[in-house]
């Protein structure tokens, strides 16, 4: 009986950080399409049930990537933990696209992952939840061909969703401001050099309207009614931005869809079942 695989790698980054990943396949079956999942802010690859979600793609033939971005906070030895503060202070969208860069480079140039066929690079989509969904987009409009499909998963539709006049006020004043980790009590920090880079490219590199604008191929956009933290007038306006986009709406379902974090079950909550499903039939269109 084929049996769903993980394989576990990291690459060195351009900013001096890894990119940690792991590769969810199912045993057994050649040239299988890949989907790269980018977490949310706050977020890592280790989340909640996002290891249940890579597994039920790889179950249906598409071989899942779970990645870390390189400045997330977590770290090889603390993938779960928010012990790199400093790095997650100095995060930006700028090094997020070029750790999925990099990691698609990697991908589709190694023979790590492909000694025995098992993916085809050539057959990739991206796929982002909440911040990560907006990397996903930007990502997607930076690589062009390399990417077939983009789906994003509960997405901001604003670069500057962190700038609050308070932390403004903050930063400006005292070049740093800080975010609650209300599961772990934590205050991260976010410098001054956080908010200068988006000051700069907010109506360029970080403008998602006009990314998504540009964007020449399928796109799935899901977002639940319940959502508590992003509204789901960003993943309406994603939809009417995006020229080939899809909407999806889960009644009921919150940010995570059904997922919180540490997750102990080992089955999915019912709305990630609905994810699942309308994203595996959007994939296998379209990869």
């Amino acid at each position: 009986m084929q049996s769903i695989q993980r394989l576990s790698h990291s690459i060195q980054t351009a900013g001096s950080k890894p990119v940690t990943f792991d590769l969810h396949y199912m045993e057994g079956q050649k040239a299988q399409p890949v989907l790269i999942f980018i977490h949310g802010f706050k977020g890592f690859k280790d989340w909640g049930h996002w290891h249940l979600m890579a597994d039920a793609w790889a179950a249906a033939g598409i071989a899942a990537v779970r990645m870390n971005l390189s400045y997330n906070g977590t770290t090889p030895e603390h993938p779960t933990d928010f012990a790199d503060t400093d790095a997650f202070g100095r995060e930006t969208f700028s090094r997020d696209v070029e750790d999925v860069s990099q990691l698609v480079a990697f991908l589709k140039a190694s023979g790590w992952a492909n000694k025995e066929g098992i993916i085809d690079p050539d057959r990739l989509a991206l796929a982002g939840h909440s911040r990560g969904g907006a990397v996903a987009v930007l990502a997607a409009a930076a690589l062009r061909e390399a990417v077939k499909a983009v789906i994003t998963m509960a997405s901001i539709d604003n670069t500057g969703f962190l700038w609050t006049e308070e932390r403004r006020r903050q930063i400006l004043d005292q070049g740093v401001t800080h975010i609650l980790n209300a599961r772990t009590g934590q205050q991260l920090p976010v410098y001054r050099e956080v908010y200068d880079d988006w000051l700069a490219k907010k109506d360029t590199d970080y403008n998602l309207e006009n990314k998504a604008k540009s964007l020449d191929i399928p796109a799935l956009v899901i977002h639940g009614t319940a959502d508590e933290a992003v509204p789901l007038s960003a993943a309406q306006n994603l939809a009417a931005w995006i020229p080939n986009a899809t909407l999806h709406i889960v009644e009921g379902a919150g940010h995570t869809f059904g997922g919180m974090h540490p997750y102990e079950s080992n089955e999915l909550p019912g709305h990630a079942q609905e994810v699942i499903h309308v994203s595996v039939d959007f994939l296998k269109k379209h990869l």
